[in-house]
């Protein structure tokens, strides 16, 4: 098969520079390398180019190496599949529906998610924060988001809670047991547990934040990574692993294990997920696609396979504005071509621009943006998501951890669709001006026990603002009103990582009407509540 060099290079064109980070690349087909190559710098700073030796934080990726070893543990019977959580933790909140282990290999636990908690604290993920403090966060929280099983939601404290797990069984640090059980009989010698970004890793590449004036800052951990996303690795190293998932006879684990991580479970409402055990499925144009993304204060990876095709794309970026999943799509476009279904025609601008506004569903108190970014739809209140129309009047996110489908109306005026199998509908909102008194019942501190953090509303002349402050440290945000008692925070001063902390506040009132609390919502957190101080 002839390569079409010129379409990657293009593809790939952007990062390929003297004067910014980039990434890593490898495509691989029928077991032979069509591509393997450096894009941009390792380091800015030096002036030292990325080569496909060079290490990268790999983030999320490390989640199905986590599994891995609890899927080992299973088949050794040291650990069931079934077993709820708080057998190996007691000292979690029971909650009023058991979690259990496969609730947090599938990201349906309804756990909070401690990462974004961090930032709900008044901190964020590049602060000194102890692996103490973070254990204290994820046992605050006595609610869940919702009842395990009933939807996808990404939560990093689940995977965290069974690296811990997987620790209590072997006896020992997970980064021992990932390096014994994974990465030496595999010859992955350049992947390993780096839990801080204060240790030293030869080869391992600096990582970037872009800025609003296209410059870049170092992006790095404040806080002690695990199982749930703390490895580094290397291309060759990532296509090892790979390889091993895909043989008839692993090196590594079994067939049996493998088949087991690329199963997506079913949700309460009977639709499969997206989401497998560690590995998220990700079907493509009529062809089956499995792998995982990461991402890092900094960089952005991806390892995808499209089994039927024999097609492997990994992906590994020093940079935080590279979006690794979609590119394994429009790498299958290139390299596959007509062997995938067609996709309908794209759509119009014009029809585009109808459907960008914000959106709110009543029924979950959540709002969604739209807007149209060079052309494609975008879902950008809180994390960034592109849409994509693979099917005549469907859009769905181009993201293997959404389970979402959406139908807009003729009008514009509409979005409905499912969520985990469950339906949804957003109504478009216009532009809202609170009136003065809603603002001014508002004002006021509210408190969360569990977070350790008091939110104090107040006035910056006709602006309302958010102060918080908790046990990890402190922010202002500004509040921005979109329906009566319903707020979007968004953050004042210099970029933080990812620049997408958005939390949404709806205000709680009595039958009498006084302000009573807040609920704080954001993507990976839902409806946590705060009392009223005073």
């Amino acid at each position: 098969m002839a390569m079409p060099e010129a379409a990657l290079d293009k593809l790939f064109a952007a990062f390929d520079r003297t004067d910014r980070p980039g990434c890593t690349v490898a495509i691989v087909k029928d077991g032979s390398a069509l591509l393997r190559r450096g894009c941009g710098m390792a380091s800015v700073d030096l002036g030292v180019p990325n080569t496909p030796e060079t290490v990268i934080r790999i983030g999320s990726q490390t989640k199905q190496f986590t599994v891995f070893l609890a899927l080992l543990l299973i088949k050794e019977g040291k650990l069931n599949y079934d077993d709820e959580l708080r057998k190996y933790h007691t000292d979690l909140p029971d909650y009023a529906t058991p979690v259990k282990v496969s609730h947090v290999m599938t990201n349906v636990s309804g756990l909070r998610e401690f990462l974004d908690m961090i930032s709900l604290s008044g901190a964020d993920a590049r602060a000194p924060i102890s692996a103490a403090e973070i254990s204290k966060l994820m046992r605050g929280q006595s609610e869940l988001n919702f009842t395990p099983g009933e939807r996808l939601m990404y939560c990093n404290t689940g995977f965290r809670l069974l690296s811990e797990i997987v620790e209590k069984i072997a006896g020992e640090d997970i980064a021992e047991v990932m390096r014994k059980r994974i990465f030496e009989p595999l010859g992955m010698a350049n992947s390993r547990l780096m839990r801080l970004d204060d240790e030293v890793v030869p080869g391992l590449a600096t990582h970037h934040l872009q800025q609003p004036d296209g410059s870049y800052k170092k992006g790095r951990w404040g806080v002690p990574i695990g199982g749930e996303g703390g490895c580094v690795s290397t291309l060759d190293d990532m296509l090892a692993w790979a390889a091993n998932m895909a043989a008839e006879r692993p090196k590594v684990g079994t067939a049996e294990i493998f088949k087991a991580m690329a199963t997506p479970p079913k949700f309460n409402s009977g639709r499969i997920s997206i989401y497998a055990h560690g590995l998220q499925s990700a079907p493509y144009r009529g062809v089956h696609g499995i792998g995982h993304g990461g991402g890092v204060p900094g960089g952005r990876s991806g390892t995808y396979q499209f089994p039927e095709h024999k097609l492997a794309v990994c992906v590994l970026g020093n940079l935080d504005n590279i979006s690794p999943y979609p590119l394994s799509r429009k790498i299958a476009d290139i390299v596959l071509g007509d062997k995938l279904q067609a996709l309908p025609p794209a759509p119009k601008a014009a029809e585009l621009e109808k459907l960008a506004g914000l959106y709110w569903d009543e029924a979950r108190s959540e709002p969604m943006e739209l807007v149209v970014e060079n052309g494609e739809l975008i879902s950008r209140l809180g994390h960034k998501t592109p849409l994509w129309q693979l099917s005549p009047g469907t859009f769905v996110p181009m993201s293997g951890v959404h389970a979402q489908e959406f139908k807009p109306s003729a009008d514009g005026r509409k979005l409905d669709g499912t969520e985990s199998g469950n339906p949804v509908s957003f109504r478009r909102i216009e532009p809202y001006t609170a009136p003065k008194a809603d603002l001014d019942q508002a004002q006021g501190s509210y408190a969360n026990a569990g977070l350790e953090a008091t939110y104090t509303i107040s006035a910056d002349g006709d602006r309302p603002i958010l102060d918080m402050q908790g046990a990890l440290g402190r922010k202002r945000m500004g509040l921005t009103p979109i329906l009566k008692d319903v707020f979007v925070a968004s953050a004042l001063g210099p970029r933080e990582w990812g620049g997408d902390f958005q939390p949404v506040l709806r205000l709680a009132r009595d039958d009498g009407g006084s302000v009573t609390g807040l609920n704080v919502s954001t993507d990976r957190n839902k409806k946590l509540r705060f009392a009223r101080k005073g």
